[in-house]
């Protein structure tokens, strides 16, 4: 990917850079001697930097008087070469990558292990129509996911193209300072800034990621005639549905709780349908009054309940 297309003219002088390189090396501020003695030079122009560690500022690399170059270059340089170390150490040494990342299909928080079908990783591989910042490729040389390093644009169309064509997991990292890099190289925890990757299971009619069920049965008065009821309702990704939407578990598990689930007649709806009902006087809650109960759900009369499709109404 050309770097200086991401080019926006702020230069290094407001950037503190926290590697530079020596021969095909890139150290950390830390590692070097002071001042011009670190003998290192800028990733992108290859000028001569300066160490600056003096004992009020943060140690840091600056170009030597004179020479300057961009800071959006040189933040994209930096990200990619030391994901690409950090990655081809991960793989050689057969340790995972961990990664946490929230997932943009579901909303779910994700764990995973950045080099899991990973074989080898390449630096800007030519795959002919593109040319993605690193390349993890399978035992078999086949692209198994791109990560991208984002500073101000976002990946080339063709590396997105490509990605979707092939079904190649996309993994972003947007870089906008020091200490995005410092992260990248030395997190236990890499954090994407996005994968399009969703790791619940999909339903087998649309593909859509399934929505996570938690079945709730609280203790209730009935409305009626004020008798203990129970009350059971569906929590599925924070949208409540009522006994009708109910899989043959959930309503087998329901009433293993109590709850008493009984087909009911509703002049509103026009129709019978599934609904809890109250022991004594057979009086029913129906959907349009299930959000009455809605805040008596707690984690302690939660159950999980498997996954369903909120498209098709497949239930797991």
């Amino acid at each position: 990917m050309d770097m200086m297309s991401r080019d926006t003219g702020r230069d290094t002088r407001s950037f503190r850079m926290p590697y530079g390189e020596r021969g095909d090396l890139l150290l950390h501020v830390s590692e070097v001697a002071r001042g011009i003695r670190c003998e290192c030079v800028c990733p992108v122009c290859k000028k001569p930097l300066v160490a600056r560690k003096g004992g009020k500022i943060v140690h840091h690399f600056a170009h030597y008087p004179g020479a300057q170059c961009n800071a959006e270059t040189v933040l994209h340089q930096l990200g990619k070469r030391l994901l690409h170390r950090r990655i081809t150490a991960a793989i050689e040494s057969r340790q995972p990558l961990p990664i946490t990342w929230q997932c943009q299909q579901c909303g779910d928080q994700h764990d995973g292990n950045l080099v899991k079908a990973a074989e080898t990783a390449a630096l800007e591989r030519d795959l002919g129509v593109c040319r993605p910042d690193v390349t993890l490729l399978t035992s078999n040389g086949v692209p198994a996911a791109f990560v991208e390093v984002v500073v101000s644009h976002r990946p080339d169309e063709n590396v997105l193209a490509y990605a979707a064509r092939h079904d190649v997991v996309l993994v972003e990292f947007h870089v906008n300072k020091a200490g995005d890099l410092e992260s990248i190289a030395r997190s236990p925890l890499l954090r994407p800034t996005s994968i399009d990757l969703c790791l619940r299971p999909k339903c087998s009619t649309c593909d859509r990621p399934l929505g996570r069920k938690v079945l709730h049965v609280v203790d209730a008065e009935c409305w009626k005639c004020h008798a203990p009821v129970k009350v059971a309702m569906l929590d599925v990704d924070g949208s409540m549905e009522g006994p009708e939407d109910f899989g043959d578990r959930d309503a087998a598990v329901a009433r293993e709780q109590g709850a008493i689930l009984k087909k009911n007649y509703s002049k509103t709806r026009d129709g019978w349908y599934l609904s809890n009902s109250c022991r004594r006087c057979g009086a029913f809650v129906g959907r349009f009054y299930l959000h009455d109960y809605w805040h008596l759900m707690t984690s302690e009369n939660g159950h999980e309940a498997g996954y369903t499709c909120t498209e098709c109404r497949e239930h797991r």
